[in-house]
């Protein structure tokens, strides 16, 4: 009999109720693929993750984890997320040595050779990319199966590929730009944009900019349905830092793993001694670091719960990554990747733990940690509490010329007309300031003082070079010498500075320097440069350095404002108006979100200031030039430099000495000057020069510099004990 389904509803219910079509649903379902298979032929769809384990072969000259790709926690996720169709933008905010480079050369290679899709990547430079092709790229066209099969074979009357623009044979193409030049980043289109190291100056606007480079870059994918940005960085300074930026918008994820002993969920981060848990360490005698591990957030006052590094990998690999916020930007997924994620020898938890140690009161090396480690962008100080009521507390009476734990001795000089003078007699003078710098990179000032003069008149280049060659006395009997000199040539006499510093012996590490130029509240990669400028007057070739001086006023700055252990200290005898003239600037913020370190209203840029800061300049360039220096802390060793010891309860160094001060500035009165002997100098005209001045050259043979491994006559003393120097 027939079912009326239509006219009897519940006849129908019932009907369908006591029958089971999942047989013939899964027989329809299988019918269905397999017509799919015959006559459409989609390709079943394959993992990017698997992709690249089948595809990529690593060698051991390129990683130290060689054989098939294996994608870490990290990699995996970004991997997928590129063909997420609800993501739009990967924002990585990384640490260094997390492979981020290996994880671009696999997507890369995935998405021209298996989507068959556009790909542009942009670096900050022209040389970046290159270095990237060439490292990353270059090779795959040959070794990676899919790639080679895709690659145009040369034609003639056919456009060849060049490095900015590359063509495949399954209409896949490839664009590499550098971010420097505004101009590369149009007139293309592409699926993928990777964009990398966006806090670096090549990717930062310039006065005559259309624009954020990074949004005309992102714009290059609008036109295509589905596209993608990845950004990564390691974070720059905050203020200015393009990856912060794009992070604060992004959904914030950060991987939680789970303790092997207790099981408990956590994210791994640094912590300090005032935590319970993050990272410690075992330490050797002599202080070094012996092995790292992680203390559990488990962990209590009563009962540790350590986790070491053999459990690093297992842990970490079974992580996930979770949003720790609400992205501002729709499809923003952020991934924060710090250093000591990574499975490289070079990031394992003992080494991060000799950089943490090593950092301690280097505001350098501290940066340098947090913003390449930790992958956090770095707080620049505020320049509010520079102030003269903030350093008069650092003043003390030095036991002899030169503080016990002083490792090495630099000078900064500066010139200027009229300090002294008015508008009818004009008068000329040179400043200089002598600093020792500690273990830790810290400045104890020896000496400041005016020399009258200018630069080539006899009497005053015998006074400034007494100074650089004298030797410098601790309460031990050590000499301590100068070893290393900047002499600025922007002042009024370039020309005349510049053949003076250059008169010198090379090993005395005379540098004529002279500020950049890059636009105001941009900082160089580097303070100190990479090449040594030259100039030609005449027959004769003068070296000099162009050096970042705002970054260098940056670091200084940050120093004098350190208390505690690490805080710089002054001679007592120290003039009234030192401190108020050492605080004679301040940073103000540019248009471009950056800092210029300029006067402050009713002031000017005293010498003070100036010879400090250019005393650090002499300190970073004998630390590239001479090995021996480039780590203090090591140099303090070798040379028997002891560190004075710090009270634990208040963190202030114990001073043991309450006698008069006994610093160069306490026994030679600011008018006072040595008697100088008449050395043999030769006079010689500035060829090539605007200038008239005839410039004398100093031929006296140079004062005997102390043994460079040590920095001073070492001579023995007493052991000391209970870590007070006696």
């Amino acid at each position: 009999m027939a079912l009326d389904l239509i006219g009897n509803r519940q006849e129908a219910h019932s009907a369908l109720e006591a029958h089971d079509f999942s047989i013939g649903f899964a027989e329809l379902l299988r019918g269905v693929e397999s017509l799919k298979q015959e006559y459409l032929k989609i390709p079943v769809f394959v993992d990017p993750v698997e992709w690249a384990f089948h595809n990529i072969k690593l060698s051991l000259s390129e990683t130290s984890r060689s054989g098939s790709f294996k994608a870490t926690v990290y990699q995996r996720l970004m991997m997928r997320l590129v063909v997420d169709p609800d993501t739009r933008q990967i924002t990585v905010l990384k640490g260094v040595q997390i492979g981020y480079s290996k994880a671009l050369k696999v997507i890369f290679a995935y998405v021209i050779s298996y989507l068959a899709k556009r790909v542009a990547v942009a670096f900050p430079t022209q040389v970046a990319v290159k270095r990237f092709y060439k490292d990353e790229i270059a090779d795959m066209y040959q070794s990676v199966d899919e790639l080679a099969r895709i690659v145009r074979e040369i034609e003639r009357g056919v456009a060849q590929d060049t490095l900015n623009e590359q063509r495949f044979v399954n209409s896949a193409i490839a664009y590499f730009r550098a971010a420097f030049n505004e101009d590369d980043l149009q007139s293309f289109t592409a699926w993928l944009m990777m964009a990398d190291e966006v806090d670096r100056a090549g990717w930062q606007s310039r006065k005559d900019s259309a624009g954020n480079k990074l949004n005309q870059f992102r714009n290059r994918g609008v036109d295509l349905p589905g596209s993608t940005l990845i950004v990564g960085s390691t974070p720059g300074v905050r203020h200015m830092s393009v990856i912060w930026q794009e992070w604060l918008t992004s959904d914030q994820r950060k991987l939680f793993v789970k303790c092997p002993h207790c099981e408990a969920e956590q994210e791994l981060v640094w912590g300090s001694d005032k935590t319970l848990y993050g990272f410690s360490w075992d330490k050797d005698k002599d202080g070094r670091v012996t092995k790292g591990f992680y203390r559990c957030i488990s962990s209590t006052a009563e009962k540790q719960c350590r986790i070491d590094e053999d459990d690093k990998e297992d842990m970490i690999d079974a992580g996930v990554f979770r949003a720790t916020t609400i992205a501002k930007e729709p499809g923003n997924v952020g991934l924060h990747v710090p250093s000591w994620l990574s499975m490289s020898p070079g990031a394992t938890w003992k080494v991060l733990a000799q950089k943490w140690l090593n950092a301690q009161g280097d505001i350098e090396k501290l940066k340098e940690f947090t913003m390449f480690n930790m992958a956090q962008p770095w707080d620049e100080f505020d320049s509010r509490a520079f102030n003269s009521d903030r350093l008069t507390d650092k003043t003390k009476a030095y036991p002899a010329e030169v503080p016990d734990d002083v490792v090495v001795i630099t000078i900064g000089g500066d010139d200027q007309t009229n300090k002294e003078g008015d508008a009818v007699f004009k008068q000329a003078s040179r400043e200089i300031s002598v600093v020792g710098w500690t273990r830790h990179k810290k400045p104890r000032v020896i000496l400041h003082k005016v020399i009258p003069g200018t630069v080539g008149e006899q009497t005053a280049d015998l006074i400034y070079k007494h100074y650089m060659t004298r030797p410098y006395i601790k309460r031990d009997g050590t000499k301590m010498f100068v070893q290393a000199t900047a002499m600025d040539m922007g002042g009024h006499h370039p020309d005349e500075t510049l053949i003076f510093a250059n008169s010198f012996p090379t090993g005395m590490n005379v540098f004529a320097i002279r500020g950049s130029s890059q636009a105001s509240g941009l900082r160089l990669p580097t303070m100190w440069p990479k090449t040594v400028g030259v100039s030609t007057k005449g027959k004769k070739k003068y070296h000099f350095y162009t050096v970042d001086t705002q970054a260098a006023k940056d670091e200084v700055g940050a120093m004098l404002v350190i208390g505690g252990a690490h805080s710089p200290i002054f001679p007592s005898s120290v003039p009234d108006d030192y401190f108020d003239n050492l605080t004679c600037e301040q940073q103000v913020k540019q248009k471009n979100g950056g800092y210029h370190w300029e006067p402050k209203k009713g002031r000017r840029a005293e010498e003070e200031w100036i010879t400090l800061v250019y005393a650090y300049v002499a300190l970073r360039g004998l630390q590239l030039k001479r090995s021996q220096f480039r780590d203090l802390n090591l140099a303090a060793k070798r040379s028997g430099v002891p560190d004075i010891a710090v009270d634990e309860e208040t963190d202030e160094l114990i001073w043991e000495y309450d006698g008069d001060d006994q610093s160069v500035m306490a026994k030679e009165a600011p008018d006072e000057f040595p008697e100088v002997a008449q050395h043999e100098f030769k006079t010689v005209r500035i060829e090539g020069s605007n200038s008239s001045k005839e410039q004398t050259t100093n031929k006296a043979p140079a004062v005997p510099m102390a043994a460079p491994t040590s920095g001073g006559e070492q001579q023995v003393r007493k052991r000391r004990t209970g870590g007070i120097i006696r």
